[in-house]
Parts: structure tokens; C-alpha cells; sequence
């Protein structure tokens, strides 16, 4: 069962870097100025902010699993209405459902492995 774990922790990482791609290239390509900075810089900015502060495993403010958990989620939903907006619905209801599973399986991981 822990290595279902170790390798739901490699994609949730690769989700996070998703993440901040999708930011950065929708921000700048498919926006335009002063909008483009917003979106392409300071949104990525904000969310390494949060992830390094809350969320990040040596974090030592790292908080309690429902407000990662909230973090998270409002963190992918951005990417999923960026996506969504510029880019494809489809492409947005995927990436969203594969990271709110892979959201889901990481905090109730957490929460298993904390009992233990």
C-alpha cells in the first residue's frame, strides 16, 4: 500500500509543476497587459508562496490536513478555469478530475498513515 502512496506523491508533484506551467504560458500567451503580469508572474509567485509556507512536507507552519487540503484545491480550480477559459473544457474537466483524485488519495494517505 505504500508505494500506491510514494507514487501518488511523484504525480502530485508533477500536478503542482502542471500547475504553475499552466499560469505562467496562459498568463503570458493568452492574456494581455497589465493582465499578462497578473496572471503570468504573480499568480505562480503566490502559489509557490503558499505551497512553500503551508503545505510543503518541511514546512514548519505546515498546517492541519483540511487547510493543505483547501489550499490545494483552490490552487488546482485556478488552473482548471485557466485552462477552461483559454484553452479546452475538456482539457480543464480532466486536468481537474485527475488532480482532485489525486488531491483526495494524498490527504486520506496522510490521514491513514498519521493512525498508524
Amino acid at each position: 500500500m505504500n508505494y500506491i502512496f510514494s507514487i501518488n506523491s511523484v504525480l502530485r508533484f508533477m500536478l503542482e509543476l502542471i500547475s504553475i506551467t499552466i499560469f505562467i504560458w496562459l498568463g503570458f500567451s493568452k492574456f494581455k497587459f497589465p493582465f499578462n503580469i497578473c496572471i503570468g508572474i504573480l499568480l505562480p509567485a503566490a502559489f509557490i508562496f503558499l505551497w512553500s509556507a503551508y503545505i510543503s512536507p518541511g514546512s514548519p507552519s505546515r498546517s492541519g490536513h483540511f487547510i493543505r487540503f483547501i489550499i490545494e484545491l483552490t490552487i488546482f480550480i485556478s488552473a482548471f478555469f485557466l485552462l477552461s477559459l483559454k484553452l479546452s473544457l475538456n482539457l480543464g474537466i480532466s486536468y481537474l478530475i485527475f488532480a482532485i483524485a489525486n488531491n483526495i488519495l494524498t490527504h486520506w494517505g496522510d490521514i491513514w498513515f498519521d493512525k498508524q
